[in-house]
């Protein structure tokens, strides 16, 4: 058996149909779940549908053709919400399309990266363990983790890297588009104590506080609950709610700023909205590919890093993901 697996490493056409087996037997294991949902799933679930049927379902007519494929997502997450079980989300096809990785060749580089680090036995190995929330397909690489964890965890991996420190020595993070929540979770996982505003559409926003309450993070209700403290994570979809936290967080000190890929696959006006309000944070995780539908984002990110002279900024294309790219940001000191 050793040795069929040493063979397989080797061979790239044993690799990709050991991979195709694994995606396919995934799809015949991810039915429904044979046990009934307990009294707190129960209330989960009943939250999460009334926050769904009390959103506006998204409209876009006319929209530019990025806008309308996340407002096609949107609208997909809430009707599968809505009219199936959301303890097997992590199986939805608007999902894995959307913000799971899943059966991803990259992965493997990724894993081999975070195996490699002098404190994965201490640190990463339990950071990555995957939760069953979401019936998430375990990864081929490792399987008490899932490829979307694991892509996560490199994220944050590089992060450090670049930034010399550690998430734990952040107090507040902004999230632009943070899909289901997953990063929040691996930041706790990681240590971090400090605060997280999860900013996205009203459909992933309710999916988040699904997610996090299931894994006992509870996010919080109100603004003026999460400003008084009353929980650490909050998520939001409204932009003047966004700017009520922000404000009164103001000077926001060791803060940091995440959008890996989200950035770059939002509209104009709202990409320049959001990045005014985090101009003033301290680190910034951000990733992005050369293009997304209509827009240029190796010139935009180029022109945002240059007019914001005051953080150190370092940015690269990822090597196994040729076309895609990494910028990170440290704030100068004494500025």
């Amino acid at each position: 058996m050793k040795g069929s697996l040493r063979f397989a490493r080797h061979d790239g056409k044993v690799v990709r149909l050991i991979r195709q087996a694994y995606r396919d037997l995934s799809k015949y294991t991810s039915g429904s779940l044979s046990r009934k949902p307990n009294a707190a799933e129960r209330a989960r679930i009943l939250a999460l549908r009334r926050q769904l049927i009390d959103s506006l379902e998204p409209r876009c007519a006319n929209c530019a053709p990025s806008d309308h494929e996340w407002a096609e997502n949107a609208s997909r997450l809430r009707y599968l919400a809505l009219n199936d079980d959301p303890r097997r989300f992590l199986r939805w096809d608007v999902v894995i399309s959307s913000m799971f990785v899943l059966d991803a060749h990259y992965v493997d580089a990724e894993f081999t990266y975070l195996r490699l680090l002098q404190d994965w036995r201490s640190r990463w190995r339990h950071a990555i363990q995957e939760s069953r929330l979401g019936q998430p397909i375990p990864s081929l690489v490792y399987l008490k983790s899932s490829d979307n964890l694991i892509h996560h965890a490199y994220h944050i991996a590089q992060f450090e890297q670049a930034s010399q420190t550690r998430v734990s020595e952040w107090g507040f993070v902004l999230e632009f588009g943070p899909g289901y929540g997953s990063v929040t979770r691996l930041l706790f996982n990681l240590g971090f104590q400090g605060r997280v505003v999860l900013f996205d559409l009203p459909a992933f926003s309710a999916l988040q506080r699904f997610y996090l309450d299931g894994l006992g993070i509870k996010a919080c209700d109100s603004v003026e609950g999460f400003i008084a403290g009353e929980a650490s994570v909050i998520c939001l979809s409204d932009f003047d709610e966004l700017c009520q936290i922000l404000d009164v967080a103001k000077p926001i000190e060791h803060s940091l700023f995440i959008g890996t890929w989200s950035m770059s696959e939002a509209p104009r006006d709202i990409r320049d909205a959001v990045l005014s309000l985090a101009r003033d944070f301290d680190g910034f995780l951000m990733s992005f590919q050369r293009e997304f539908g209509e827009t240029d984002n190796l010139s935009f990110f180029g022109s945002w890093k240059e007019d914001h002279k005051d953080i150190d900024w370092q940015m690269w294309e990822i090597e196994h993901l040729p076309g895609n790219y990494y910028l990170m940001g440290l704030r100068k000191e004494g500025r």
